[in-house]
């Protein structure tokens, strides 16, 4: 154990006897000062307390601090390799959710575009029925005429332009084209 660690015990509210078995069965890896020591008093520290930290006798061994330090080392190399791998998992799956993101954007564009094609076929045979209709009509509109213009006697230029026209929009329904 360290200052720290023994600091921590008091002030996490463990009992005298609480931090005195801590201390016995871990050791202590380096001798407390007693400038140190009395600064356990600032978390309500027993001067008992105080004066069995500083007791060489909870001191680890040489060999005891050696295997401390390893293991603490380990631990840390442990905490470090297990902190790399979140890392590593978090951007892995920030990755995979901009990927996803993108799947997801190019998909609705594809959507929106078949959409977008859809409407503009309708629009088109729309336009398309729109114009037919309108030639039809003129059709019908030309021919009466044409018909009235013979029955009544009209001069060879009239009816002859009106056949211009009706040429014209057969014309005009065969360059019609269907969506």
């Amino acid at each position: 154990m360290t200052l720290n660690d023994v600091s921590f015990l008091i002030r996490t509210g463990s009992t005298e006897a609480e931090v005195l078995k801590e201390i016995t069965e871990r050791g202590l890896v380096d001798p407390i000062p007693d400038v140190q020591a009395r600064s356990l008093a600032n978390y309500n520290a027993s001067a008992r307390l105080i004066q069995e930290v500083q007791d060489p006798k909870y001191v680890l061994s040489p060999e005891e601090k050696t295997e401390y330090l390893q293991r603490s080392a380990s631990r840390n190399a442990a905490a470090q390799a297990q902190a790399s791998h979140a890392a590593q998992l978090q951007k892995a799956e920030e990755m995979e959710r901009r990927q996803l993101q993108s799947l997801q954007q190019q998909t609705m564009a594809v959507v929106e575009g078949k959409e977008q094609a859809i409407r503009d076929r309708e629009q088109a045979k729309s336009a398309y029925e729109a114009e037919r209709s309108r030639l039809e009509s003129e059709k019908q509109q030309l021919q009466a005429r044409l018909n009235s213009y013979r029955k009544y006697g009209y001069t060879d230029s009239s009816i002859a332009r009106l056949e211009q026209e009706l040429k014209e929009n057969e014309q005009a329904r065969n360059r019609l084209k269907a969506p």
